[in-house]
């Protein structure tokens, strides 16, 4: 008898896990319709996404994220993400940090260009938010007439200031969304925008999560007489954790360019110390690759990567602290 009634309590227990693991799915698929359907009813937006367009699109830095880790893994982090750099890559994963959490990156590009992100995040129960800001700086350019005669030398910026509020709907599923403030300056030229990121991310079994974003929606803003479009994107990622190794996959699609794919391998050789590497694939039939390494000491994490351009541009280097 005894163990009759041991057979039906575990029976209503599995019963209950799996009901609950099926509305937690139900609640991420209705999540990812609603952003499909926000998608869709944008406007021009589902006719941009059905082929590439290389004109009238601006705000092309709004493609780099920061964190190094993210970098090094091919950009496959849309999945992995947490704390202040999942305001850039995923607003839902700063749901998937512990308290607060500070984060600088510093991205030495080519020719002089830098990157430099700083971000604010923290989790309270069901809620997270997070701050970030940005920005590119090229340092002094050389300004000439129409002779090539040396006038001056002059500025150029681009900044953006981020907003980020994530929602935990249930045992690990996440939604959040972003708030984006852009500004560009070159020369006596300005240009100003706002725009929206929703992400959502979905722990499917135990170390296996999924993951969605739309990027960059916004309107167009007028320059001159023309309009110049947010670069808006979606983008899917899935990763896997276990043990000591990390794989991590992302495919994104930009108005602009053409689809994407990245992925990622991890493997951390002792609590301290673990390595990177990433490969990432155009539809066009190029690549590219990254690598990197992270330490881990004290309550801080220090991420390093390296990302070698094409087109005889240099190397980049970039440079994270987390705490």
């Amino acid at each position: 008898m005894l163990i009759i009634i041991g057979m039906c309590r575990d029976k209503r227990t599995e019963g209950k896990m799996w009901k609950s693991n099926f509305l937690s799915f139900r609640r991420a698929v209705n999540v990812i319709c609603f952003m499909l359907v926000c998608a869709i009813a944008y406007g021009d937006w589902w006719e941009d996404f059905s082929k590439s367009k290389e004109s009238g699109v601006g705000f092309a830095w709004l493609k780099l994220n920061p964190g190094a880790r993210g970098i090094a893994l091919g950009d496959a982090y849309l999945s992995v993400a947490d704390g202040p750099e999942a305001i850039s890559w995923n607003p839902a994963g700063i749901g998937k940090g512990n308290g607060w959490k500070a984060n600088f990156t510093h991205w030495q590009h080519f020719k002089g260009i830098r990157y430099e992100f700083l971000g604010l995040s923290t989790e309270r129960g069901c809620n997270a938010y997070g701050i970030g800001l940005s920005g590119i700086f090229t340092g002094e350019i050389e300004h000439r007439n129409e002779r090539q005669e040396l006038k001056g030398e002059y500025n150029a910026y681009d900044f953006l200031g981020s907003l980020s509020y994530t929602r935990r709907l249930d045992k690990g599923l996440y939604f959040g969304g972003t708030i984006k403030w852009i500004h560009e300056r070159i020369y006596i030229y300005e240009l100003s925008n706002w725009s929206l990121d929703f992400g959502v991310i979905y722990n499917v079994y135990p170390n296996l999560w999924i993951g969605g974003t739309l990027a960059n929606l916004g309107y167009s803003s007028a320059f001159e007489n023309e309009k110049i479009k947010l670069p808006r994107c979606w983008k899917i990622g899935a990763s896997y954790e276990k043990g000591k190794g990390l794989v991590s996959l992302d495919i994104n699609k930009y108005i602009d360019a053409v689809l994407e794919a990245g992925i990622g391998v991890e493997y951390r050789i002792n609590p301290i110390f673990c390595v990177r590497s990433g490969y990432r694939a155009e539809a066009t039939g190029s690549y590219s690759l990254s690598c990197g390494f992270g330490v881990k000491l004290k309550g801080l994490e220090f991420d390093y990567a390296f990302k070698p351009y094409s087109l005889e541009l240099g190397s980049a280097h970039i440079l994270t602290l987390t705490r």
